[in-house]
């Protein structure tokens, strides 16, 4: 899926996101950021964009959450709120679009090609 603040064109982790499938975080599947530095998971009953630490400790810290979506096993557009205020205030319009109609590659590849 592809992740986009529009309020904010060079948001760090707009980007491309790959969905996981090794295993599920509270019945959901998650989302890797294709430069590995953020996730997209559902915890605690809200889907969360979640900054990947790789520093000594390797944790995660929530950048937005958004209160819609519970009942939705793919997180959606709308309105996001900042989580952390390094990043912003408030909220914020964010776009998801998911893409996943694409013809089989013979090497796998990190976003979605015209193959």
């Amino acid at each position: 899926l592809y992740f986009n603040n529009e309020d904010d064109v060079d948001f760090k982790y707009n980007g491309w996101f790959q969905r996981q499938d090794d295993f599920t975080i509270n019945n959901h599947k998650y989302w890797i950021s294709v430069d590995l530095k953020a996730t997209i998971e559902y915890t605690r009953g809200y889907w969360y964009l979640m900054e990947k630490d790789n520093d000594l400790i390797d944790d995660e810290d929530p950048a937005m959450l958004t209160l819609n979506g519970s009942d939705l096993l793919s997180p959606p557009s709308g309105e996001w709120q900042f989580a952390d205020r390094a990043l912003g205030i408030g909220t914020a319009m964010v776009t998801i679009t998911c893409d996943a109609s694409f013809s089989p590659t013979p090497e796998p590849t990190f976003s979605p090609s015209n193959a």
